[in-house]
């Protein structure tokens, strides 16, 4: 018994170990490289570490040198099995009005080991509120509107089902 309880003590501190000293900024400006190779380029005010997560917040995203957004914060949780991604309070260049909608209040990502192939996503804004999932392993992203408030520069790019608007593409 005493073993067991050995092992165990040995799992969870290596477990924890590598979730706090995991060089989560090292990780953050790895991904903002591989997006400058796609043309997108993130500027950011501040990133704050935290034992289990990683808080960026003020950026500006641009695209080919074109800012198309404003995001207040980002916030990158993870327990190993289980990770999250918070985005909130999300405003889109007021130059592209014309074709996609202003405000995005929050865009909530999940993923968990139990289920690797699936990632839920939550999404509320000024035009609707929108429950979804990206299928890893069927390539496909599924975006259902479960209420919608001002979805018209959208509905060129929307499906409707006997359950309501919807989007659906492939990667």
């Amino acid at each position: 018994m005493q073993v067991v309880k050995n092992i165990l003590i040995v799992i969870v501190v290596l477990w924890l170990s590598i979730i706090i000293f995991t060089p989560k900024r090292a990780i953050y400006f790895k991904l903002e490289e591989e997006l400058v190779k796609k043309g997108i380029k993130i500027n950011e005010k501040n990133i704050v570490d935290g034992l289990f997560s990683l808080k960026v917040e003020g950026l500006d995203i641009y695209f080919k040198g074109i800012k198309i957004a404003y995001v207040k914060e980002i916030d990158i949780s993870t327990i190993l099995l289980y990770s999250s991604i918070n985005i909130k309070n999300i405003k889109v260049d007021d130059s592209f009005k014309a074709m996609l909608p202003q405000d995005i209040s929050y865009v909530k990502i999940n993923h968990s080991i139990s289920n690797p192939f699936i990632i839920p996503l939550d999404i509320n804004g000024s035009f609707a509120r929108i429950n979804g999932e990206v299928n890893i392993k069927k390539r496909k992203v599924r975006l259902n509107f479960v209420s919608t408030y001002d979805i018209e520069i959208l509905k060129r790019f929307l499906k409707k089902d006997k359950e309501g608007w919807y989007y659906e593409t492939s990667f």
